[in-house]
């Protein structure tokens, strides 16, 4: 996952995560716009935002309620935290997955400090313009070793496991 934040001054900070980027405010409710492509999506108002991969969905995602995708699936899943849902404001209130060739952008509408964390590294950062998150075009490969086992194997064992009966 590619993560671009791009400051009102015109600076920029790029990240990387294997797993997933998470945005919130610790202080009041985050208020922000959601872009697809460029196509406005939804004005989020929340705890916070996660963007994850699909080894990230097993992850803070899940926690959160969103699917578990098989790693070979080249698309990053949305995540909404907390969302507000009332008669005034509206979010989806789903996990959204988004293609490889998407760019998702996350602008927020206020310049107070938000906390954005890449996969276990913590940033704080006020005058947040934009955040801009795509599949990265460096991939990560891992080496198979004999105790290897499938992935729907592994994700048995960690979240279901077997029933003695």
């Amino acid at each position: 996952l590619n993560v671009k934040v791009t400051f009102d001054n015109g600076d920029t900070k790029i990240m990387r995560a294997l797993n997933e980027a998470t945005i919130k405010r610790s202080d009041r409710t985050m208020v922000a716009d959601l872009t697809i492509n460029g196509v406005h999506f939804e004005r989020f108002r929340g705890d916070g935002i996660t963007v994850s991969t699909p080894t990230g969905s097993t992850a803070y995602n899940k926690s959160l309620g969103g699917a578990v995708l098989h790693p070979t699936i080249e698309a990053l899943q949305i995540a909404e935290i907390a969302s507000l849902n009332n008669r005034v404001y509206r979010t989806l209130g789903s996990s959204i997955f988004v293609p490889k060739k998407d760019k998702i952008e996350l602008l927020p509408t206020r310049n107070d400090y938000h906390t954005i964390s890449v996969d276990n590294s913590v940033y704080s950062f006020r005058n947040i313009e934009r955040i801009e998150y795509q599949i990265d075009h460096h991939k990560i490969h891992f080496v198979a070793t004999p105790s290897h086992t499938s992935f729907w194997n592994r994700v048995k064992d960690a979240f279901i496991g077997e029933v003695d009966e």
